[in-house]
This record gives structure tokens, C-alpha cells and sequence, in this order.
């Protein structure tokens, strides 16, 4: 009872958005595997949408996603998850570096589904700039989207967390858009629901990523 208690053994269930459970949270949970080894993880992803309705029904303990606000819920920014267009190395843009907003819009684009906060926001993106960009194809996977570019079947904008190793290897290459109004990047955060006794390991699961972001840890009490 006093390793249940203390926090020792049990489990905690955790939302992410796939691209921050593929991306983000190994790390945070190397740590936290290291802290509490006889604590079971369980996680689950999906989108935002999705994870903070599994929030709400208590199916999850903290949900990692799009940063949100919901009355029931209390919410912390971790960071802004910046966005940046990818090309195959034998594309045009590569060599140059840039391009314009415009000139970007009429390349095979590769979207992510509709449904995910990703194609919205870089939709609107080009809207704002009054332009329509030519969707060629949509996927729900990162990981295809980027071997798809690679393949110079289109281009695309992704995650700049996503792209790291790639860029290293030189099988994707950055290019600046130009004429952007603003940076292209949403909010991410963590949530739990409000006024509920968190567990040790949620508290140190919670600990743990605002360390890792270097924020203030409200839920510390």
C-alpha cells in the first residue's frame, strides 16, 4: 500500500498529438522511466480534439496537445511548435533558399487531413496572403508526408521538430517562405482536468515537462 501510496507502482494515461508523442515526449519520458520504473505507461494519440474528449470522460490523466481552453480543464503553454516548408535537395527552392508565399502556392502541396489543427492553420495561412494553394494530396502521417517530399512528389510544411534528422542528413532542405505576415507555429501545451488530487507520478510526469521547457510548474502543489 505505501508504493501505491508514494507513487512507486501504478500507471498513469497519457494523450498526445502524434507528433508530439513521436517527437516530443521520448525524452520526457526517458526521464520519467528513470524516476518511477515501476510505473505503467499508457499512451494514447490522436488528435487534440479527440485526446481532451478522452480528458474529460477520465480515460486520460494529462492530455499533450494543441493548446486549448476548456472550462474543466486547466492548461499550461509549453511551446511553439514552429513550421517549416520542405523540399527534396533537387528542387528549385533548394538551391535559392526562399520563396514567396505565391510561388509556394502553386507547387503540389502536401496537406495533412483535414480534420488536424495542421491543415487549418497552414490553409489559412495561405488565405490570409490571397492565395490558393494546389493541394495534391492529404495524408495523417508525418512520417509519409515526409518521404513523400523526399520523393518529390510535392512539398510541404511541417513541424520543425519533425524535420531535425532529415535536415542533418541532408534528404530534406529548409526553405524561408518570404512575405509571411507572421510565423507559421501553433501553441502546445498540457492539460488535466481542474480541482482534481493528481498522483505522484502525474505530478512527476507534469514536473518533468515544464522542466524540460523551462516554465513555471503550476501544478507543483
Amino acid at each position: 500500500m505505501d508504493l501505491v501510496r508514494h507513487g512507486d507502482i501504478g500507471s498513469i494515461r497519457i494523450g498526445a498529438s502524434s507528433s508530439i508523442a513521436t517527437y516530443v515526449l521520448p525524452t520526457v519520458l526517458k526521464h520519467f522511466r528513470e524516476t518511477r520504473p515501476r510505473v505503467h505507461v499508457h499512451m494514447t494519440t490522436g488528435q487534440t480534439e479527440d485526446q481532451m474528449e478522452k480528458l474529460l470522460a477520465g480515460e486520460i490523466h494529462v492530455a499533450v496537445t494543441r493548446l486549448t481552453q476548456h472550462p474543466e480543464v486547466d492548461s499550461l503553454h509549453l511551446y511553439n511548435d514552429d513550421l517549416a516548408l520542405v523540399v527534396a535537395p533537387d528542387h528549385p527552392f533548394a538551391k535559392r533558399g526562399r520563396a514567396t508565399i505565391a510561388e509556394v502556392g502553386k507547387e503540389p502541396f502536401l496537406f495533412f487531413e483535414r480534420s488536424s489543427s495542421y491543415h487549418s492553420l497552414i490553409y489559412s495561412m495561405f488565405l490570409r496572403a490571397g492565395v490558393v494553394p494546389e493541394s495534391v494530396m492529404e495524408l495523417d502521417l508525418m512520417e509519409a508526408t515526409k518521404y513523400l517530399v523526399e520523393a518529390g512528389l510535392g512539398v510541404s510544411i511541417l513541424p520543425e521538430i519533425s524535420i531535425k534528422r532529415e535536415l542533418a542528413a541532408g534528404t530534406l532542405v529548409q526553405v524561408e517562405i518570404k512575405e509571411m505576415e507572421q510565423p507559421t507555429q501553433r501553441e502546445v501545451g498540457v492539460h488535466v482536468l481542474r480541482g482534481r488530487i493528481l498522483a505522484p507520478p502525474i505530478r512527476d510526469f507534469l514536473r518533468l515537462l515544464a522542466e524540460e521547457y523551462g516554465v513555471a510548474n503550476p501544478f507543483a502543489k
